[in-house]
């Protein structure tokens, strides 16, 4: 089965472009619904301010690869925020197309040493590296191009379901 989405701008920054898929008959992005997830709760608080902080310094000083952490393979442009784990228990996943854009996924609190011992935090990452590897074939084939800090092109696609 294929899940379509789109990638939404979320915010212009002033040296990153920050974009989260949205998935058709979804009513928020991926990166809202983590944020709605966990910024009510106290608990994660700390948390939720330090990752907001963190990308609000990515946008400011560009996607250098000091505010991330690598998540999946060096193959592909998966990455998590934040870059220190001893300091947060939660995880936004990414992919960071270039210097000036970042694709904001979701997340979610990691318990386990690494996301894919997790079944939640796995399909997250999961579907990035399906959208990363789309968006990749598409760059290709010079169908979804980068101008700056946009992202240009049919940013509507799919993706084959991870389930």
């Amino acid at each position: 089965m294929n899940r379509h989405l789109t990638i939404e701008l979320l915010d212009e920054g002033d040296k990153v472009n920050t974009y989260s898929p949205k998935f058709d008959n979804e009513h928020y992005n991926e990166f809202e619904k983590f944020f709605l997830k966990y910024s009510g709760n106290p608990e994660y608080k700390d948390d939720i301010d330090q990752i907001l902080y963190r990308i609000e310094k990515i946008q400011e000083d560009g996607a250098a690869d000091r505010h991330f952490r690598y998540e999946s393979t060096k193959h592909d442009r998966i990455k998590a925020i934040p870059s220190h784990i001893e300091t947060t228990k939660l995880r936004v996943y990414c992919i960071i197309i270039n210097d000036e854009i970042v694709i904001l996924g979701n997340g979610g609190l990691k318990t386990t040493k690494t996301y894919n011992v997790d079944p939640v935090l796995n399909e997250y990452v999961e579907d990035l590296k399906s959208i990363d590897y789309q968006i990749y074939q598409l760059q290709k084939q010079n169908k979804i191009t980068t101008n700056g800090k946009e992202l240009k092109g049919n940013l509507r696609f799919y993706i084959k379901d991870n389930k």
